[in-house]
């Protein structure tokens, strides 16, 4: 039990950045971003004042460089927003329309065996779908989250060349817009089971239990991080959580990002300062700060480990 929880709590501390499970993205697009007109008429906004028109079913490219941006819609309505040192694009959504990530093994079933992919049950347009799927339909979609390999408007290939000659990390997450990934459906692709009408169990009406399902089109994400005010029974586990508190708020209200790396240098003195009181704590079979402990690093790892974050994020 105790080994369990420690090596549980050095690696999570040590790798919050990119998160204790999922596979890293191989294909870094720093700064690229996405946008798609999915609508009949044509998408018009603004990036710090400078005008985009695009047209139905058009999908562009832009790249944008670290530091502060607004975006303003056709109402005249901005949201600032931050691109971050070490962000990997994404999808900018001025229409707020529902984006899919869908991850593929191209792998041995024994070394698929090797790997953890988080898979989730999903509304597709009233079919309920499950798969390693993820879904939003948030402004700005930070590919550091989704991990999209493939971007939208490109093709899955039919073959995924061995990244690092392992045979071991093969896999592969592809970008869809709503259409494409209706499309994608009726291909009936490996690694996606569709539910059946009596298939569909009394639990996934609970709404207390999955409150993201409604029937129609599911959001597993909103990449909005939330900053919980937890409370620990250690006075020093407490000491250490208030610095990081306050590290992180400062954080995200500055809009310089070459201040970054300061203020997560000083995240992570204080996050291992925390793991080192924590392990003592669990060797002493004490847990009474367990769930508040990795809440903290789970939430605090997904504000400094975004690509991009915006308002009401940003303070």
């Amino acid at each position: 039990m105790y080994r369990y929880f420690y090596l549980t709590t050095m690696l999570c501390s040590a790798f919050l950045l990119t998160g204790c499970d999922e596979v890293v993205n191989a294909n870094s697009q720093s700064g690229v971003f996405y946008i798609s007109n999915n609508k009949n008429i044509p998408l018009e906004f603004k990036i710090d004042n400078h005008p985009f028109i695009i047209n139905s079913g058009e999908v562009k490219k832009i790249t944008l460089e670290n530091g502060m941006h607004v975006l303003t819609n056709t109402e005249g309505n901005t949201n600032t927003f931050m691109v971050y040192d070490g962000n990997h694009g994404g999808i900018i959504n001025p229409a707020k329309d529902i984006y899919y990530s869908f991850t593929s093994f191209f792998s041995t079933a024994e070394n698929s065996e090797r790997l953890y992919l988080p898979t989730r049950s999903v509304w597709v347009n009233g079919r309920l779908v499950h798969g390693a799927i993820n879904s939003s339909d948030a402004m700005f979609i930070d590919n550091n989250v989704f991990r999209c390999d493939v971007p939208l408007n490109e093709s899955i290939p039919a073959y995924l060349p061995d990244w690092k000659n392992t045979e071991i990390r093969n896999v592969l997450t592809k970008c869809f817009s709503q259409v494409e990934f209706q499309n994608f459906l009726e291909q009936d692709p490996y690694g996606i089971h569709f539910y059946l009408g009596y298939e569909l169990l009394e639990a996934h009406k609970e709404t207390s239990k999955y409150s993201w399902i409604n029937d129609q089109n599911t959001r597993t994400e909103d990449f909005i991080p939330v900053l919980s005010d937890l409370n620990f029974n250690n006075t020093e586990l407490q000491k250490e959580a208030k610095n990081i508190y306050k590290i992180t708020h400062s954080y995200l209200a500055s809009r310089d990002h070459n201040e970054k790396k300061t203020f997560y240098n000083e995240y992570h003195f204080h996050i291992m300062a925390m793991s080192l009181v924590y392990s003592q704590q669990i060797q002493k079979d004490i847990l009474d700060d367990k769930e508040a402990y990795f809440k903290l690093i789970n939430e605090t790892g997904k504000i400094f480990g975004a690509g991009v974050l915006s308002e009401p994020v940003l303070i």
